[in-house]
Parts: C-alpha cells; sequence; structure tokens
C-alpha cells in the first residue's frame, strides 16, 4: 500500500508535527487525516455549554437555588473559566435577590425565640445550630439556607442570613483573577463584619487593612464586573476610616471638655500604616497628609481637617 512506503524522512516530520500540536494526524491503513485538537476542542466547549446550560435551569428558580449551587460545586471544574465566572456571578445575583425574602422568614417572634435558645447554647454556626435548635420548621429553614449558600449573623437582637462568601473561595481556581479578589474582599467582610449596632466590630488597624485591600483591587483591575460594588465599598471603609461610626467616633469629645480629639489607636494605625505602607497607595498619602495637619493641632478636630477630610470623600 502508498501509505505502508512512506519514506523515513516523511514519517519523521510528522512526528515532528504532531509534538507541536498539528492537527493533521495519519491514520495507519487509510490515509484519512483526523483534526483531533479541533475535535478535542469542538467537545470540551460542548460539554463547558452544557454545563452552564444546566445551571442556567437551575439558577433562574429561587425555589432550586440550593441546587444550582451544588452543582456548580461539582461541575466548574468542566464549564471553562469564562462560564465558571459568569456561573459564581450569576450564583452571587441570585442569592442577592434572595436575601429580603430569607429574612422575612426568620422575622418572627417564633423563630427568635428558637434561634435565642439554641444560640445561647452553642453559638450561630451551622453545626451548633443544627444541633440545639428544637423547632422543626426552622430547622428545615436553616438546612436550607445552608445549602443555598447563606450564613446566620445576629444584631440588636435580630437573627439573619447573609450570604456566606466563604463558601465561594473553592471557586476561586476557576474564575478569573479579579473575581477570585473579590471573593477574598467579601469573605472577609462576611466573616467577620466591620459594623455591629453602630459600632465598629473590628480594629482600627483591621479596617485599614481592609481599605488598603480594596484599593489595591480598584488599581489592579480597571476592568471587572465588581468594580463599582468594590469601589463602594471602599468609599465606605474609608468614611469610617476618616470619622468612624455612631458608636464608635474617630474622633472623641468625652475627655476632652467638648473638643473633638483623634482617638489614640487610630492614630497609631495611621502611623503604621504609614510607615510600613506603599507610596502608591493615594489612601495612605491622604492620611500622611492629615497626620500631618494632626500634629499641628494636638489631634484636634478642627474645621481645617474636616474640610480636607470631606473634600477627600467628595473626590472619592
Amino acid at each position: 500500500m502508498r501509505f505502508m512506503n512512506v519514506s523515513k524522512r516523511t514519517i519523521k516530520q510528522t512526528k515532528r508535527f504532531i509534538v507541536l500540536g498539528c492537527s493533521i494526524m495519519l491514520v495507519s491503513g487509510t490515509g484519512l487525516a483526523i483534526e483531533v485538537p479541533q475535535q478535542a476542542y469542538a467537545l470540551q466547549a460542548e460539554k463547558q455549554t452544557n454545563v452552564y446550560n444546566h445551571f442556567q435551569s437551575l439558577i433562574r428558580k429561587p425555589s432550586t437555588l440550593g441546587q444550582a449551587r451544588k452543582y456548580l460545586i461539582n461541575h466548574i471544574d468542566e464549564a471553562g473559566r469564562w462560564h465558571a465566572t459568569v456561573m459564581v456571578l450569576q450564583l452571587e445575583n441570585a442569592l442577592k435577590a434572595e436575601l429580603d425574602r430569607s429574612r422575612e422568614r426568620l422575622y418572627t417572634e417564633e423563630f427568635r425565640q428558637a434561634m435565642d435558645a439554641a444560640y445561647l447554647k452553642g453559638g450561630l454556626t451551622y453545626t451548633a445550630l443544627l444541633k440545639n435548635i428544637t423547632n422543626k420548621k426552622l430547622y428545615t429553614q436553616l438546612v436550607t439556607y445552608g445549602d443555598e449558600g447563606f450564613a446566620i449573623r445576629t444584631s440588636e437582637g435580630v437573627y439573619y442570613p447573609v450570604i456566606h462568601y466563604e463558601g465561594f473561595k473553592l471557586f476561586k481556581p476557576y474564575v478569573s483573577n479579579d473575581i477570585a479578589a473579590y471573593i477574598d474582599i467579601m469573605a472577609t467582610e462576611s466573616n467577620k463584619g466591620t459594623i455591629t449596632d453602630a459600632a465598629l466590630a473590628i480594629s482600627w488597624k483591621e479596617l485599614l487593612s481592609r481599605a488598603l485591600e480594596m484599593e489595591k483591587f480598584m488599581d489592579s483591575y480597571q476592568v471587572s464586573n465588581r468594580r463599582e460594588a468594590v469601589k463602594l465599598k471602599l468609599w465606605g471603609a474609608k468614611a469610617r476610616l476618616l470619622y468612624g461610626s455612631s458608636n464608635t467616633p474617630a474622633y472623641d469629645n468625652t475627655e476632652y471638655g467638648g473638643q473633638a480629639v483623634l482617638d489614640s489607636e487610630l492614630r497609631q494605625a495611621y502611623e503604621d500604616a504609614v510607615a510600613n505602607g506603599t507610596g502608591s497607595s493615594s489612601l495612605l498619602q491622604m492620611i500622611e497628609q492629615l497626620l500631618k495637619l494632626l500634629d499641628n493641632n494636638g489631634d484636634q478636630l478642627t474645621e481645617g481637617v474636616q474640610s480636607y477630610i470631606d473634600r477627600y470623600l467628595e473626590m472619592e
């Protein structure tokens, strides 16, 4: 046969083409050329599309939100980076849309009393709650929350679900770099909220660290589906960092006869961040200038200091 008379040189060249990823490949006895890489790519693309389409059939209905999340966990590695990123964002959107309805289910006196009893016994982790809950309806609801991707938090005697972004971290290897960074930012906040009962629930140092991480995201990803979301959170973090909160003010006048003076721990956090940070951070540059103003007036919140802070926040 003609195929059997192929020269050694031709065979050597053919092997070289295969090694280099050439799509042409000889098949013994037939003389046919098969485009293997293109065929494999088509099969892979079809598989990715099938995963995406099945996820769409689940994510669009609130009643199958838990199934959608479970399916994504089990099949995201088959979806490809683009589809995986889109599906993770769709899951987040669906959870956000479901938040209000999910909260309303807990806003009953029956559930509040059952949650109080379970919380006092073992805390707010799902393991502890499910172990200590005796109300069957609430137990079922909590299982649903867990399946869907919510965690339970409490503030001022009220229990409510939040998106459990820590659970999103298992998606990070499969999504775009900006969304992986976004997941880290959101997980930090959902694991330990910044504000509880109108008071700062984390240290000034931690608040500043979170703000710098958000600023890094903004500097690193000029184009991102979640850029506006991070921008809004960053502004809130800066406002708290510069003015504090209702029950944790940055400037306190209780000990100084009515003159508001910068909290000493906050000043230390400012100084440490400026000393250890990078010169490229616009937030740290602002804080460095703020410290110079405060040095000149004994850390007091003068009109000049307040005007400087307000102008900065308005520009953001």
